[in-house]
């Protein structure tokens, strides 16, 4: 994962919000001000290894068990709830993951079979 960042966030009270706002899937509408993740190091926006612009972040694994990239049922808002007070995310540029790894794995005839159910 060359452009992956890894963060360990640890919240100070069971269900404390880490302050990761996700889309339908897991792309990161929003790293909330003032927020857990905000105040532990987590950059509003990433920039994108394919134009040097801004760009959102994807979150791919929450305590290492990888999210489904191709998931529109709120996967990560749910395992990010439900976690307990460590909690370990990895973030890749959304334009990476749309562009690169999205497209390459749906090059792949059968590419169904590697993605989470």
């Amino acid at each position: 994962m060359p452009f992956g960042r890894v963060f360990h966030l640890r919240r100070e009270a069971d269900g404390q919000p880490v302050g990761i706002v996700t889309e339908l899937g897991s792309e990161v509408r929003e790293v909330v001000a003032g927020g857990l993740a905000s105040q532990q190091g987590v950059p509003p926006l990433a920039i994108s290894p394919l134009s040097m612009e801004p760009c959102t972040w994807t979150l791919t694994e929450i305590n290492g068990r990888p999210l489904n990239l191709c998931s529109r049922e709120g996967e990560a808002r749910d395992r990010l709830a439900a976690v307990g007070r460590a909690v370990t995310i990895l973030l890749q540029p959304t334009d990476f993951v749309n562009k690169v790894i999205k497209k390459g794995l749906k090059s792949l005839r059968g590419y169904k079979e590697f993605l989470l159910g």
